[in-house]
């Protein structure tokens, strides 16, 4: 053992102390954490441990760790151990007599979450966001990530709007009160009621339509009229009283009607009197009604805002119930709105020099109020830094009256969090293909809807292509083709002719000029990043968010230094025609170039812009929003990217932004009210749209029509399904054709097939030329339909004995019940081709079927486009369905090659279930996984339509019209048709020459009509192929041909 020679002092390091050893004195030992000295000679079998030796003395206390408590153990000074999941150390000498829990003898180390406690395997204990308590974080899902989610501490919630309504309870300046509210409420049921006065056992009572004194609802934000006209109404005064607090009891007259919104004209018993009530948030709190001239007379209760199921609105602070303040977090926004009472109101800070109820002194001047007061109504935006040095600020009217409210300021918190498998906390920057969560889309206009699983969960192979297209098809724009690598940059050619009149415009590529003509080079899209980019970049905290993804993931743009390892953030998205584009970047930011005539870059303008630009945001009041207000979306919607409705709409559009708070915002043409700011005036800011406009809720999806005859749907978090804008042929579903010009609920409308059902996705066309329809998926697996319904409806599978009707209301289509909806399937995935002449593909769970999964179609099966094996001719007349309403989708194998003779397929089986194919007597003809996707094309009026299909491999198999072919000489023929000289096929065939797998969404349609069909395809190893027509350089290939160009051979891919 070390000796240790301190002059005179000597000590020996023996260790861990034995009942076996002899110890001499100036030996030092450890037992149970703690030091020991020898201070007498010790025997070699000694028995009394260290603690109760007179022969030794303690040099160290220390720790001793020793595990759950046991009630029949003794423990000793610094004894460590675990009880009802928290962590005690012992601090007298031994624990005779007590528990961990007494806190004389033991202290608590770690305490237990409050509330609850670990119940399941892998339960965590976290400190909650306050900063001082525990509690419960429950395992995660199977595969699931830990990760840091934001988590603000705080009594309002952030990035919301909230009613500051001050209520005088009496004459004197110092008895006002107020109540802070959401700004939530209720469709209002505007209504007028009678008044009259007639006995009841002898005593006159007031009777309202008739009754005694019924109770009456008033929700805030609608208007109520009593009629006190009634003859019996002479001499009495039909009046209100508000509840005073305390005792359920004590009720008190009101004072100032005004400031309830309440409001009286002419004599009650004479013609014409009237009491009007606006219903305001002042009405939170019980009231009842009374006759203030005659006390005799009894009351009658008003059931308000907090009597309601549900209640409306919601009380942040009740001037009746509530006291002290509410807590907000630094670094987030929050909106307060004042009344229109001829006062100022500010936000102040109570510590600063000069500081004053009167008058401005302490208003919040460093730009994180905006404005810095509003005076006679308006609102207030807060922003408080994340890093700021203030503990409160209050919200106070200047004119020094009592209704102040504090505010308490905390500091940004975070917490732990489990996130699914396919999202990612990384701090080093992993590749796009494994951190995105949005759809990351290689072309133009595909984005699809994996938005509403929160609703209803997609079954898992349908995870990454969602339940179908945002526009119904994915096309790129007219005579244009192009691509997005996985570097996340974009690259196009084809037709970017500039006419000198505002027709193309560069094509919204974004290279800084104006491109005459057309190239089969690829040209790659310029962005001149905002100023605050780079300030993010440099740390600057009101610019962090977008530091991360949509979903607030860190996306590595940083190193472990703070140094920033890109420039510019990858493209998620690209939406638009072929004048003007839009690109949504991975971390939310958005820009755009192109022609300007309805508003390029959302600022007002409607100047072209040649290279990409940020846009600009305001709010609903054309304030711009900058700094920790600056949005970050997370979804658009471009009127143009419907793209094979018309080469001729690519004018008159309107644009649509949806941020990661659920706020939408808009720009654009608004001549059918499309803008949903009740006008048809144009408007080229991009606007925010009150979340009131859709009941408070946060919008999760969106999508329209298209173009300038736009109508719009959005669905929001609970599956509620809202519209506006164009419905001259009834695409909302409302029961009329008069065009919307604010949003609608079209989940309530009473007696709709779609009345109080969630919607999960919506598909919607504009045809050719104004012929507005839309399709809405239910989580009861249904389709509902609404709009234009042409020639019987074979255009859009629901028949009408009319030629040519409107279907105003939403209704089933037809066969529905036959088809996908037999055997109890449920459709989960739906997509069309998106134009008038519209066939759609349904695939369904297969319900008891058996299978997994099975595919049908209805709407136009001109030239076979079903893919079905069924006749190409409709048939449809004003007493019969005829043919096309719908069928299950087949395959053929096209047999064997014969000997250079046309039509001549040996061994050739037709008529083929999926089902067959993937586990039954076909299966082994070729193999077919789940189909993941269904890309349909149609253009304008055109009869002609092909489709595509793609399984869970990658796999291609087509149908339908193919002027130019995947596939040449299909037949020993020398030929590029199909069967005869038919240059189109009625049921699905393999894609026989495909080079390679494709990765998800790896396919998009080019070319508009049906001569100048081609295609892009990106495969699992990332290489870019094209085909097809070539004129105009649409498909970047050096002439238009059948098959597949390895377009790594023409240009660097």
């Amino acid at each position: 053992m070390a000796q240790i020679d301190l002059g005179k002092l000597k000590f020996n390091w023996k260790g861990d102390w034995a009942s076996t050893s002899a110890y001499e004195a100036d030996d030092v030992i450890i037992y149970k954490g703690t030091t020991y000295v020898v201070t007498a000679i010790v025997a070699q079998a000694n028995t009394t441990i260290p603690p109760f030796s007179g022969a030794y003395e303690k040099m160290a206390q220390g720790l001793n760790f020793t595990g759950a408590y046991n009630s029949s153990t003794a423990y000793y000074k610094g004894d460590v151990v675990t009880y009802l999941n928290q962590t005690f150390v012992l601090l007298a000498n031994s624990s005779t007599g007590s528990t961990p829990t007494n806190g004389t003898t033991w202290l608590l180390l770690t305490p237990a979450p409050t509330g609850s406690i670990m119940t399941t395997s892998g339960d965590m204990i976290v400190r909650d966001n306050d900063g001082s308590t525990n509690k419960r974080l429950p395992i995660g899902k199977l595969n699931s990530r830990l990760t840091v989610v934001d988590a603000p501490n705080e009594d309002i919630p952030n990035e919301n709007n909230f009613i500051y309504r001050p209520l005088s309870k009496s004459a004197s300046a110092t008895d006002r009160v107020f109540g802070l509210y959401g700004d939530n409420t209720v469709t209002p049921n505007n209504r007028t009621l009678a008044v009259t006065v007639a006995a009841v056992s002898g005593q006159n009572q007031f009777h309202i339509g008739g009754v005694d004194r019924p109770a009456i609802q008033a929700n805030v934000g609608e208007t109520i009229t009593f009629d006190v006209s009634d003859s019996s109404n002479t001499g009495h005064v039909f009046a209100f009283k508000t509840w005073a607090g305390g005792s359920s009891s004590n009720y008190v007259a009101m004072y100032l009607e005004a400031q309830y919104g309440i409001t009286r004209s002419g004599t009650p018993g004479q013609s014409g009197a009237t009491i009007t009530w606006v219903v305001n948030e002042n009405c939170y709190n019980p009231m009842q009604y009374y006759c203030s001239a005659h006390s005799a007379m009894g009351t009658g209760v008003i059931n308000t805002a907090s009597t309601l199921t549900p209640p409306q609105p919601t009380a942040y602070y009740n001037p009746l119930t509530s006291s002290g303040s509410l807590k907000i977090s630094k670094g987030k926004s929050y909106t307060f709105t004042f009344p229109a009472d001829g006062l100022t109101y500010s936000i102040k800070d109570p510590s600063a020099s000069g500081y004053t109820g009167a008058g401005s002194g302490g208003r919040i001047v460093d730009g994180t109020a905006q404005p810095q007061s509003v005076t006679n109504g308006g609102s207030i935006t807060y922003t408080p830094a994340a890093n700021s040095s203030l503990a409160t600020v209050v919200i106070r009217n200047e004119a020094n009256q009592n209704d102040v409210l504090t505010l308490s300021l905390t500091d940004p918190a975070s917490e732990p969090a489990w996130t699914d498998a396919a999202s990612t906390y990384l701090k080093t920057m992993p590749s796009m293909e494994t951190r995105r969560k949005a759809p990351y889309c290689h072309f133009i206009n595909s984005d699809v809807n994996t938005y509403t699983e929160g609703i209803q969960p997609l079954p898992a192979y349908l995870k990454e292509t969602g339940r179908g297209q945002k526009y119904g098809t994915a096309a790129n724009a007219y005579r244009q083709g192009g691509y997005i690598d996985t570097a996340g940059q974009y690259h196009q050619w084809g037709n970017h002719y500039h006419d000198g009149s505002g027709y193309y415009y560069g094509a919204g590529i974004g290279v800084g000029s104006t491109i005459g003509g057309s190239t089969d080079i690829p040209y790659r899209s310029n962005f001149r990043t905002p100023l605050w980019w780079k300030k993010a970049l440099a740390g600057d905290s009101d610019y962090a968010k977008f530091l991360t993804d949509v979903n607030g993931n860190d996306l590595g743009y940083l190193d472990a230094n703070g140094v920033p390892q890109i420039t510019i953030p990858k493209i998620m998205q690209i939406h638009g025609g072929s004048s003007k584009k839009w690109f949504l970047y991975e971390n939310g930011m958005v820009s755009a170039s192109g022609h300007g005539a309805d508003g390029i870059l959302g600022n007002g303008r409607t100047d072209t812009r040649y290279y990409h630009l940020p846009l600009k945001f305001y709010d609903n009041a054309t304030s711009e929003l900058t700094g920790a207000n600056y949005p970050k979306i997370t979804q658009m919607h471009a009127s143009d990217a419907h793209v094979m409705d018309s080469t001729t709409n690519d004018f008159n559009g309107c644009y649509y932004f949806l941020s990661t708070e659920g706020k939408l915002y808009r720009f654009g043409y608004n001549g059918y009210g499309q803008l949903g700011d009740n006008t048809t005036t144009n408007n080229y800011y991009n606007r925010e749209m009150p979340m009131s406009l859709f009941g408070n809720e946060k919008i999760i999806y969106i999508t329209g029509t298209g173009y300038q005859y736009n109508t719009m749907y959005a669905i929001t978090e609970s599956g509620k399904l809202w519209g506006w804008g164009r419905n001259t042929h009834g695409q909302l579903g409302l029961g009329n054709t008069t065009d919307q010009l604010v949003p609608i609920e079209l989940t309530a409308v009473s007696g709709s097939l779609l009345e109080n059902k969630k919607v999960i996705h919506v598909m919607a066309c504009q045809g050719d030329d104004d012929e507005g329809r839309v399709y809405v998926l239910t989580t009861e697996g249904k389709v509902l339909y609404a709009g234009r319904n042409l020639s019987y409806g074979i255009y859009s599978g629901l028949y009408k004995t009319s030629n040519n009707s409107n279907q105003a209301d939403f209704s089933e289509l037809t066969n529905a019940s036959t088809l996908w909806n037999s055997n109890n399937q449920k459709v989960i995935y739906m997509t069309m081709s998106d134009s008038e002449r519209s066939t759609l593909y349904f695939i369904t769970d297969g319900g008891t079927t058996g299978h997994s999964q099975k595919v049908y179609a209805t709407g136009s099966n001109s030239y076979g486009r079903y893919g079905a094996g069924v006749s190409t001719t409709h048939g449809a007349t004003a007493s019969a369905q005829g043919n096309w309403f719908g069928a299950e989708i087949k395959f053929r194998d096209f047999g064997d090659l014969s000997n250079g003779t046309n039509n001549s397929r040996p061994n050739e089986t037709t008529d083929m279930t999926l089902d067959s194919l993937q586990t039954g007597s076909n299966k082994t003809k070729f193999k077919v996984g789940r189909i993941t996707e269904i890309h349909a094309s149609g253009y304008s009026d055109e009869d002609y339509g092909r489709v595509l299909m793609i399984d869970e491999f990658g796999s291609m198999f087509y149908a339908g019209h193919w002027y130019y072919n995947f596939t040449e000489c299909l037949e020993d023929d020398n030929e590029d048709n199909f069967t005869n000289t038919n240059d189109h096929v009625t049921s699905f065939i393999p894609v026989f020459n495909q080079p390679e797998p494709l990765m998800p969404r790896g396919y998009i349609h080019s070319g508009a009509s049906y001569q100048e069909n081609g295609w892009i395809i990106m495969s699992k190893s990332g290489y870019v192929y094209s085909g097809g027509y070539d004129g105009w350089n649409q498909s970047g290939t050096p002439t238009g041909l059948h098959g597949f160009f390895h377009l790594h051979q023409n240009w660097n891919a």
